[in-house]
Parts: C-alpha cells; sequence; structure tokens
C-alpha cells in the first residue's frame, strides 16, 4: 500500500515538472514577441510603440521572481527571470530610441517604487515565510491584472471598429495556451495565486481568438498594429 502511494506521488512529481517546464518554454517564446518591435523601435522610432506594457510586465516578472524564490518553484524563477531581462532590454532600446527620455525615467521611478517597497518586504521585514508568500501572492495577481491594459484595449478596440486586424491570431493562441498550461500548474501546486490570474489570462485570450473569428480584418496589414500586440504574456507569469 504504501509503494502504491510513492509511486502515484512520483507520478504527480513528473507531471508538475513536465507541465511546469512545458509552461516556462511557451511562455518564454511568447515574451520573444517583442524583439521585432525593438527593430521598429530602431529603425521608425518609439512614436507608435507604448511604453507601459514593457512597464508592467518588468515589475510583473520581478514580483513573479521573488515569489518563486520564496515558494522554491524552479519554473517560476526561470520563466521570470527570463521575463526581468527580456523587458529591461525593451525599455532600455525604448530609452535609446524615444526623444520623451524623461517620461521613460518618470515611469521607471514609479515602477520602482511601488516594487521595492513589496521586495523589501517579503525578503526582510516579514514576520514569517507563510505570510510572505500570500502577502507576495496577492501582490502578483494584482500585478498580473494590471498587464491586462494592452489586451483589454485591444478588446475595446476590435468591437468599436468591427475588425480584429488590431489583433495577432498567432500570440493570442499562444497566450491561450501559455495561460491554460500555467492555470494547470497552478492546480496541480494547489497554488490560487497561479490559477486566478492565469485563469482571468486565458478567458481573454479565449475572447481574443473568439473576436478574430467573428471580425474578419477589413484590410490585410504588411506589418501589425504594435498597438494591438502586447509584448508580453497578458497574465502569464
Amino acid at each position: 500500500m504504501d509503494v502504491d502511494k510513492i509511486r502515484v506521488f512520483d507520478q504527480n512529481m513528473n507531471l508538475v515538472d513536465v507541465v511546469g517546464m512545458v509552461s516556462t518554454t511557451a511562455t518564454i517564446g511568447m515574451m520573444l514577441a517583442g524583439l521585432p518591435l525593438c527593430t521598429k523601435m530602431v529603425r521608425e522610432g518609439t512614436q507608435n510603440v507604448q511604453l507601459f506594457p514593457f512597464i508592467a510586465f518588468f515589475v510583473n516578472c520581478m514580483l513573479w521572481s521573488e515569489y518563486g524564490l520564496l515558494r522554491h518553484d524552479l519554473a517560476i524563477i526561470v520563466v521570470n527571470v527570463t521575463g526581468c531581462t527580456l523587458e529591461g532590454l525593451y525599455i532600455f532600446l525604448f530609452f535609446k530610441c524615444t526623444k520623451n527620455k524623461m517620461m521613460v525615467v518618470q515611469m521607471t521611478c514609479g515602477a520602482l517604487l511601488v516594487m521595492f517597497p513589496a521586495l523589501i518586504y517579503s525578503k526582510f521585514l516579514s514576520p514569517s515565510i507563510t505570510r510572505a508568500v500570500s502577502v507576495l501572492g496577492k501582490l502578483c495577481i494584482c500585478a498580473s491584472i494590471v498587464t491586462f491594459g494592452s489586451p483589454l484595449s485591444s478588446i475595446t478596440r476590435v468591437i468599436k471598429t468591427r475588425s480584429s486586424e488590431s489583433m495577432s491570431f498567432l500570440w493570442s493562441f499562444v497566450a491561450s495556451v501559455a495561460a491554460f498550461q500555467w492555470t494547470v500548474y497552478g492546480y496541480l501546486r494547489r497554488d490560487s495565486n497561479l490559477i486566478i490570474p492565469n485563469g482571468i489570462g486565458l478567458v481573454l485570450g479565449l475572447v481574443q481568438l473568439a473576436l478574430i473569428f467573428k471580425y474578419k480584418p477589413k484590410a490585410v496589414k504588411k506589418s501589425s498594429d504594435v498597438r494591438g500586440c502586447p509584448p508580453d504574456g497578458s497574465s502569464l507569469i
């Protein structure tokens, strides 16, 4: 009987590891979607590129990285450290290419003022690891929801114009798959802090896919509208 329990435990652990690895790979692949924006910023400037999604996702990844460290969760750590690196690169290139450098400095400082108190509390001031995980987990959920700004603006624009030309089918599909994977991973880990934001991200991804099928693009563009193709993974950690 004990042997059977051990075997079931091993199988569950293996399943968690596999789902975590697949989720991490899919999410990192989606984060790389911001690389074409770097080329566009260098070539054409930043007039059609929004800075806020980069800032929001950087803060999101920083908070989730600390959460992963507290939970000793390698999948969360890897995907969010990678996200911090990529988003930091995107922010740096935006700063180099934009004429309004003061705006970048102000938004970055604002993000740091939001991020560092949470990190300092969870690392040094929290009375226990359990308390730190609880508080930081709630902050991570809020940070993930903030990153919904870009997808939500795209959804509003598509409904208003009755055209999905500002949306990327591939990005929406991959985002939905990755959100589903992280939701499953959160369920296997019994972690509601993972389930809630990625469950919401999955719903938004499916809504975007439904709108793409319902409202066909009115015209084919040679390049995608960067405002409708976020550089990050919606709610994805």
